[in-house]
């Protein structure tokens, strides 16, 4: 199982803007370029720091639980389900079900 923090995931701010103006939810769309990858805790300190002094954006934004617990956000409102999207959000709000 997985939880993720959702304050922690990077979302650009023009990415922020478009969501909140058209309704859409981040997570639903699609991550080009995202690479997500588990490491033991001491691991991810030294990755995130080393690709710091890249330049490249990192960040912790779970860790793994029990697999009976499945893949969950924790939110500021408490813990739920992970969201699951049919479609990306963007190509459905363009087809004109948005």
């Amino acid at each position: 199982g997985l939880e993720v923090e959702a304050g922690a995931i990077h979302v650009l701010p023009e990415t922020q803007t478009v969501c909140r103006a058209l309704g859409l939810d981040l997570l639903g769309l699609l991550a080009s370029g995202s690479l997500l990858l588990t490491l033991p805790v001491v691991e991810s300190a030294r990755l995130v720091d080393a690709l710091a002094r890249m330049d490249v954006t990192s960040a912790v934004i779970g860790r793994v639980t029990p697999k009976e617990r499945g893949v969950m956000l924790a939110t500021a409102e408490g813990i739920r389900d992970m969201p699951q999207f049919a479609r990306d959000e963007l190509a459905r709000y363009l087809s004109g079900r948005g």
